[in-house]
């Protein structure tokens, strides 16, 4: 009886470490601030996306800017389908091959590398060292 070789698969199952910033941003994502702001958004989407116009059952909150990250205006959210949310990234939808664990790393832009930049070093510092109102 012969075995089968296993194919050679095409994708680098590599795990790539998390920067300062992204480990604060994820941390940020689960903070009981960003919550309260991601339900304000969503209330005021009422089950639609705000691009096209869809009715959905699920929506995600998508940041147009990172300039205010931490501080963000109702302005620089949008409660988005998943389908605008893709578009928005340039992955594929639910029916790409390449799945959630096998997604492109995306491009970021030198403005949301600042932008993260200037996160980490806010939530980095002590709530003495950034004053009464942090997001002026």
């Amino acid at each position: 009886m012969s075995r089968r070789k296993k194919k050679p698969s095409i994708y680098v199952k590599t795990r790539r470490r998390k920067t300062r910033a992204q480990r604060q941003y994820q941390k940020y994502l689960q903070s009981p601030e960003w919550k309260d702001r991601r339900k304000g958004i969503l209330r005021r989407a009422n089950g639609r996306c705000e691009r096209c116009g869809d009715e959905c059952d699920r929506l995600h909150v998508h940041h147009l800017t990172y300039a205010r990250l931490g501080c963000e205006r109702d302005t620089d959210l949008l409660a988005i389908c998943n389908r605008c949310h893709c578009e928005d990234h340039g992955i594929g939808g639910r029916k790409s091959k390449l799945g959630p664990k096998r997604r492109p790393t995306l491009p970021v832009s030198e403005e949301t590398r600042e932008a993260l930049r200037a996160f980490a070093e806010r939530m980095n510092q002590g709530p003495q060292d950034r004053g009464a109102a942090p997001c002026s």
